[in-house]
């Protein structure tokens, strides 16, 4: 479970940064500059296998015009506040809440901890919604009850029974 909790804190975090454009897809890649999601909100008018190289001209300056009329404003202008490269840079991934855009520990930490305590969209956190999940799925009910126990520290290892005065 803390290693694909840990998948998600990473993936929430990390997004695009624009080089070129061509391995970064429009709207399913996490590249533009909103909070929220790093997404594209717009209708994909020009299709979902789409890169963001499409959107550049030859220079590398962005086409405004193309921008305008296949996105929302809210996006379009996202977009457009991306500072453009002169030269020709490949795209790279990076953490978009850290400074120096690389992972740490403590980076890690945080991210996490604001997920878990950021409600979502339903109102339920991060870790409420996965217990629900787990209750919800077709499993044995020993293996979601190892898993419960596992993740509240109470399988009765040594250490775990030494703390409380068996061993």
């Amino acid at each position: 479970m803390s290693f694909m909790w840990g998948r998600e804190v990473i993936e929430t975090g990390a997004r695009w940064q624009i080089g070129d454009g061509s391995s970064v897809h429009i709207f399913k890649d996490r590249w533009v500059p909103n909070p929220s999601a790093f997404k594209a909100i717009s209708p994909t008018l020009l299709g979902d296998q789409a890169s963001v190289g499409i959107l550049k001209l030859q220079s590398g300056a962005w086409n405004k015009r193309l921008i305008w009329e296949n996105f929302v404003p809210e996006d379009a202008s996202a977009i457009l506040s991306i500072l453009c490269s002169s030269s020709v840079a490949t795209d790279l991934h990076f953490l978009s809440y850290e400074k120096l855009g690389s992972y740490s520990i403590k980076s890690g930490y945080h991210l996490g901890y604001t997920l878990l305590t950021t409600p979502g969209s339903s109102g339920l956190s991060l870790l409420e919604s996965w217990w629900k999940f787990l209750w919800r799925i077709k499993i044995p009910a020993k293996v979601k009850l190892f898993l419960w126990r596992a993740s509240h520290n109470w399988i009765p290892t040594n250490s775990n029974l030494a703390k409380l005065g068996f061993c």
